[in-house]
């Protein structure tokens, strides 16, 4: 009978022991994170009746001084603003004022007989109108035979075979500023069986 409550007493000893124990690990791990942000700090020790250490940042008699140091840290990386950039800005791109520009007449791949060489006229479309600056040129083998604001220029004096034409918008600075697709036609030559004889389906 006398046995059973000294187990008791072992118990709560241990218990006890163990609880302090848990509360001294507790206050170490709270001083050490009330700790992280300076460099190097002195922390004072000591340890009560039952030998469970205590804590402090004030020094007294029986004290053991720890140095405990400020834990390592890396600056946080901050990314680039998506608004920031190292290339240089593109040139705005000027937007044309004609939506098209071509040759109506002739067609391209037209067969001219020697007979209607002499008649031919290069008919122009643009759109929208010129502008009161602006200007057409009209160009056959890379040479320009008439420039203004006039859609229809005379081509005269084709020699017999092929022939590529071209017309273009320049603004008031002489600056081309759109190009038709070019148009190439083929001046055939006279039949020696037949003068007379105007064939538009074969190439010279």
């Amino acid at each position: 009978m006398i046995k059973r409550p000294r187990l008791s007493v072992r118990r709560s000893s241990h218990r006890s022991r163990a609880a302090h124990l848990l509360r001294a690990t507790s206050l170490l791990g709270l001083a050490f994170l009330s700790l992280v942000s300076v460099a190097a700090t002195q922390v004072y020790v000591t340890r009560d009746a039952d030998g469970n250490m205590i804590f402090s940042d004030r020094a007294s008699a029986d004290a053991e001084v720890h140095e405990v140091d400020g834990v390592p840290t890396v600056p946080a990386f901050v990314p680039p603003s998506p608004d920031r950039s190292d290339k240089p800005a593109e040139p705005v791109k000027e937007q044309s004022y004609y939506q098209s520009l071509q040759i109506l007449s002739p067609a391209d791949q037209t067969n001219v007989p020697p007979g209607l060489a002499a008649d031919l006229e290069l008919v122009v479309d643009v759109v929208p109108a010129l502008r009161p600056d602006d200007t057409i040129s009209v160009l056959v083998d890379g040479a320009e035979i008439g420039s203004g604001k006039k859609t229809t220029y005379p081509i005269n004096k084709l020699v017999r075979g092929q022939h590529v034409m071209e017309a273009m918008v320049r603004d008031g600075t002489n600056k081309i500023i759109m190009r038709s697709p070019s148009v190439t036609i083929y001046i055939q030559r006279t039949s020696i069986q037949n003068p007379q004889r105007q064939n538009t389906d074969r190439r010279p």
